[in-house]
């Protein structure tokens, strides 16, 4: 449905070569492929480990205040933020375990779930480490705490380089790569396949 049965098709190179997809699509052909021949492989992935300023929410909770945080109908980001939010809760109902990990003053960020309108709520969450200690070392006493692998886990922030600090030290752990839209968080989260099941 993404590319569309008018695109899909190239009859002249089915006529000439037998080949049913058409050539430009061939990248994105492969890699949904190589996702369903992972998923198979090792199943789905368990545990969604989140950011939280500008992942879950816009703005940097520190600085702005729990008021100041976007999220909710206001405008474009805000809505982007709430549906994003919708999106994870449902992961949550389909059985996959949710976790923070973000370098914040826990009783502040523990307060904006409480205080501030969400879809997701504290007790949404089987593990939550907001403190100034890097990620990788929060991560690995999240996979300790739930007695689960870090090749079950997904690592979702917005910051590339905690991104990439997180991949360089836990082995086996999906970190998506995202564009730092909001929008486009849930496409971004959902095209890998991290959680589907055959």
């Amino acid at each position: 449905s993404a590319i569309g049965l008018m695109n899909w098709h190239a009859t002249d190179k089915w006529y000439a070569y037998k080949i049913p997809i058409n050539f430009n699509i061939m990248p994105y052909f492969a890699y949904n492929l190589s996702c369903l021949i992972t998923t198979i492989l090792r199943g789905p992935k368990k545990c969604l480990v989140l950011d939280l300023d500008n992942t879950l929410w816009g703005g940097i909770i520190g600085d702005d205040g729990i008021k100041k945080i976007k999220i909710g109908r206001k405008d474009k980001v805000s809505k982007s933020f709430l549906n994003f939010q919708k999106f994870i809760k449902k992961l949550k109902s389909k059985g996959v375990l949710l976790a923070v990990c973000s370098k914040n003053l826990e009783k502040t960020t523990q307060d904006a779930f409480k205080k501030k309108k969400m879809p997701l709520k504290l007790s949404d969450f089987v593990a939550f480490k907001s403190n100034w200690d890097d990620k990788a070392t929060n991560i690995n006493k999240i996979s300790k705490e739930l007695n689960l692998s870090t090749d079950s886990f997904v690592f979702f922030d917005d910051n590339p380089m905690e991104r990439d600090i997180v991949r360089k030290n836990i082995s086996g752990i999906s970190v998506p790569e995202i564009d730092n839209e909001p929008s486009n968080y849930i496409r971004d989260l959902a095209v890998p396949g991290y959680f589907d099941a055959l």
